[in-house]
């Protein structure tokens, strides 16, 4: 028997709400074996909506109690900033994009390139909720950036980190 994607989808759904199997398979039909293994080749997470749907409580009991025009600046304030995480979730994938092609394409990559998909990636994964940490921008030690221009390349700019840090020891 063929299960419909509807059906899979309400599943993932229910799981990923935190229900237990045995709920998933009494509102889907599916068995718990097929959801288990289904979730686990799916990397489904058990749990994940569960706290979006405790802020939707949340929310709509706050927004019960303000007046008409609290609720206007409330609802002008989350389209702005929805736009705006819209916007910056776009802008993401266009350079993760951009990356993509430079790699695939085997253009020669500087160690700046390097260093800015790195930090794209660390921005990208913070952005669409990855990377729940709140890392400090990576800065570009002053050697790091004379190597960069000076072009004397990763073998280079190691021995210059040897070579600091034995000045560092002998002092």
């Amino acid at each position: 028997m063929t299960i419909k994607q509807e059906k899979w989808d309400d599943a993932k759904t229910l799981f990923e709400l935190g229900k237990p199997l045995s709920y998933i398979e009494r509102e889907t039909g599916i068995s718990k074996g097929a959801i288990s293994k289904k979730s686990k080749k799916g990397a489904w997470f058990k749990g994940k909506g569960k706290q979006l749907v405790l802020d939707d409580a949340r929310v709509t009991v706050e927004k019960a109690t303000k007046s008409k025009r609290e609720l206007e600046l409330h609802n002008e304030e989350v389209n702005k900033l929805t736009k705006n995480e819209l916007m910056i979730r776009e802008l993401t994938n266009d350079n993760m994009i951009g990356v993509r092609h430079k790699l695939r394409n085997h253009e020669a990559l500087t160690m700046l390139d390097h260093k800015a998909a790195q930090d794209l990636i660390d921005k990208a994964s913070l952005t669409l909720g990855v990377n729940e940490r709140h890392s400090k921008p990576t800065q570009v030690s002053q050697s790091t950036q004379t190597a960069v221009t000076e072009g004397i390349g990763l073998v280079g700019l190691l021995a210059e980190a040897k070579r600091l840090k034995a000045e560092k020891v002998n002092h």
